[in-house]
């Protein structure tokens, strides 16, 4: 019986430890498998990116994946998210033409979705006819944390528009609107 025991260990024994050697050195070269919960940063509730990650969240849904889609100011707030270690998001929504001010090489584009107008009004018969023009004005330049904001200030900037010689205001978009309509500001970006 120990005979018969001892010869089909060597039987088998080399092909188990062969065996055995190999996956370990498989796993090395593995990648994990992708999460199966995912987080991104979006903007606003009655923002479009928070209607895309929603609807993203619904396909990837059908998948068994789990996209939490996460409101924020916009932009500049889900750069930040991502830029730092525990800001609780995996992927986000920026609006192109940003500054981009993370030094992280640890962020990257996927890709551009589509192009996205920015939007001037202002008051009828303010004489604005550039944004120069905007030199001693009252101006909405979108929502603390939002996209809009900094290439709106990047805008200001190069047209010599700057808060010592205008007023900055900035609200949400729905609370600029009413402000340029009761007279309160004379001009707004979306």
């Amino acid at each position: 019986m120990l005979k018969h025991l001892i010869g089909y260990l060597k039987l088998i024994g080399p092909g188990t430890i062969i065996t055995i050697l190999g996956f370990i050195i498989a796993y090395q070269f593995v990648e994990p498998a992708p999460p199966r919960h995912i987080s991104i940063a979006t903007g606003s509730p009655d923002d479009a990116y928070y209607a895309f990650g929603k609807a993203y969240s619904e396909i990837l849904q059908k998948y068994g994946y789990t996209l939490e889609v996460i409101s924020t100011a916009g932009s500049a707030e889900n750069l930040h998210l991502l830029d730092k270690a525990d800001g609780g998001v995996d992927v986000a929504f920026l609006q192109g033409g940003n500054h981009l001010s993370t030094q992280s090489d640890e962020i990257f584009s996927l890709g551009s979705l589509y192009y996205e107008p920015l939007w001037i009004f202002h008051a009828a018969g303010s004489g604005i006819n550039r944004l120069s023009g905007l030199r001693s004005k009252r101006i909405d330049v979108g929502q603390e944390g939002s996209g809009t904001k900094v290439l709106t200030m990047q805008l200001l900037a190069l047209n010599d528009v700057t808060l010592q010689n205008a007023e900055i205001f900035s609200q949400g978009w729905e609370k600029a609107a009413d402000m340029l309509i009761w007279g309160e500001i004379d001009a707004v970006f979306l």
